[in-house]
């Protein structure tokens, strides 16, 4: 086999060996295997994203950032297949675009991935901070931009705005746009990809176009992305015990992406392993962390959809009456019992969805003291608009709601109290613009809410009780399904290992 010698700054000289026929397409065994693993894993794509796509609505589906995970998935799968064809191509497409597609496809679609790893940390620490009530309201917390004199003092006041994962993306894309513009810069400056054109390189074709300094750029990104961000992704997850998988998921797609880049490297450096490059190029040594980064990201939240089905027919098939383990008046015993808060440390620290009982328990509160207040005003009757037809309110049974009782409506002060109490709740758990963790609700039942606490005088006016009915309603109905099944299943999994762990921690990294 020929070789040829390429000089540049990274090494005097390097011997490298010229494929058989480069420059044409190869069409041999291992060519035929190459291109129908590629078929093979694109199909499995497809169907992967098909099972997303169809349960996207999935509460635990919509806090993995689907777009993200969508935009990471698609620029590493490029990779892969572009690698996996490089084999039968054989350099006959333009060195241009496989430059193009070294210098953004992988490091930019490492970058997507690590952030959308980091939604992890973000959701994990939130959670955190929504049940020890550290959290304050953006409207609480908000200053008036105005007061700062220059620029730099608004920068300031919008970064402290931000939450981790908005500070993290910010950062990555930031850093994606410099990789951007810095493949632009060397495209447009050096001569091996355009002949007559460029300040710096020789011209040069073939094989010698893909061996210069030129590439090595896209390396130093890889390095930051995989060696940089995801180390200290791990760090930052390492006390994280959520029931998604989802720190295992992101612990083994960061670990499987670190060998690709040094074997890589070793190919261009190293001349014993000159010997594998005519049926295993240097491209391919990314396929084995790539196709392993995809299955992680794509399987748990495949095998978490047939475990929110198999824990569904769990909860539909408990019985309707009694209080069977799986069951909603189970649920509903446990909500007025000290149990609740267990619950509750569950579904912030491991379920990571803990917006959903808190709602429940804010609204439960609520509600009651509508009652409470009723009577303390001297009253011997109810306002109808505190009547509710809440499944929690129809799971106990009361003279609350009793058609006998006279009505007559409270006095107004104790109307407006009640309103700002309500307000604050929409504010917390529901706006979609206020909220840290807006509650998955349809959007029919979200708008009519909206309505209430967004609009006119008139609006306020048909307040009462039942605002909240619809969403608790939705709320429960999937906590029920979904948290507390998987809550039912830890306790007694736990129960098994010799006693019930009552308290979850969690221990936040320095």
């Amino acid at each position: 086999m020929p070789a040829i010698s390429r000089r540049d700054g990274l090494a005097d000289i390097i011997k490298f060996p010229m494929p058989s026929g480069y420059g044409s397409p190869k069409i041999d065994n291992i060519s035929l295997f190459y291109i129908s693993l590629a078929s093979l894993l694109t199909s499995l794509l497809i169907l992967a994203l098909t099972i997303l796509y169809r349960n996207r609505q999935l509460p635990f589906i919509k806090l993995r950032s689907i777009p993200l995970t969508l935009t990471a998935v698609l620029l590493l799968h490029l990779q892969l297949v572009f690698d996996l064809l490089s084999h039968p191509l054989n350099g006959t497409l333009p060195c241009g675009f496989e430059y193009w597609v070294m210098s953004l496809c992988l490091p930019c679609g490492i970058a997507a991935f690590q952030v959308n790893n980091w939604v992890l940390f973000a959701r994990a620490r939130g959670q955190q901070q929504l049940i020890a009530a550290r959290k304050l309201q953006k409207e609480e917390r908000a200053v008036d931009v105005g007061l700062h004199a220059s620029w730099i003092g608004r920068m300031k006041w919008k970064w402290g705005m931000m939450g981790s994962q908005q500070r993290m993306a910010m950062v990555t894309w930031v850093l994606v746009g410099v990789q951007v513009v810095v493949a632009v810069v060397i495209y447009g400056a050096s001569r091996r990809f355009h002949h007559g054109v460029g300040v710096m390189g020789e011209e040069v074709d073939g094989i010698g176009c893909r061996l210069g300094w030129e590439w090595f750029p896209s390396a130093i990104w890889q390095f930051v992305w995989t060696y940089g961000f995801g180390p200290y992704i791990l760090f930052k997850i390492r006390h994280i015990q959520d029931t998604h998988y989802w720190r295992l998921q992101t612990t083994l797609a960061i670990m499987f992406s670190l060998p690709a880049l040094p074997l890589w490297l070793m190919t261009w450096f190293m001349p014993k392993f000159y010997e594998v490059n005519n049926w295993w190029g240097p491209n391919l040594w990314f396929v084995p962390g790539l196709i392993s980064m995809e299955t992680c990201i794509l399987l748990f939240p495949i095998i978490e959809i047939w475990q929110f089905k198999y824990g569904k027919n769990k909860w539909d098939s408990a019985p309707k009456e009694g209080v069977e383990k799986y069951s909603a008046e189970a649920m509903t015993t446990c909500m007025k019992s000290p149990e609740w808060q267990k619950l509750e440390e569950f579904a912030v620290l491991k379920d990571l969805s803990g917006e959903n009982v808190l709602f429940l328990k804010a609204v439960q509160k609520w509600k009651s003291k509508h009652q409470l207040t009723a009577s303390s005003a001297n009253s011997p009757y109810l306002h109808p608009a505190f009547r509710t037809t809440s499944p929690l309110a129809a799971a106990s049974s009361g003279s609350v709601g009793d058609d006998s009782i006279e009505e007559a409506p409270p006095p107004s002060p104790i109307i407006r109290e009640l309103y700002t109490e309500a307000e604050s709740i929409f504010r917390r758990f529901i706006s979609r613009e206020s909220a840290e963790f807006p509650l998955n609700l349809d959007d029919a039942v979200y708008t009519q809410i909206v309505k209430v606490f967004t609009s006119s005088k008139e609006a306020r006016e048909n307040f009462g009780g039942e605002v909240f009915d619809q969403a608790e309603a939705e709320i429960y109905q999937l906590v029920s399904q979904n948290t507390w099944v998987r809550y039912v299943d830890t306790k007694a999994a736990q129960d098994q290992r010799g006693g019930c762990q009552c308290k979850w921690t969690f221990k936040w990294p320095l």
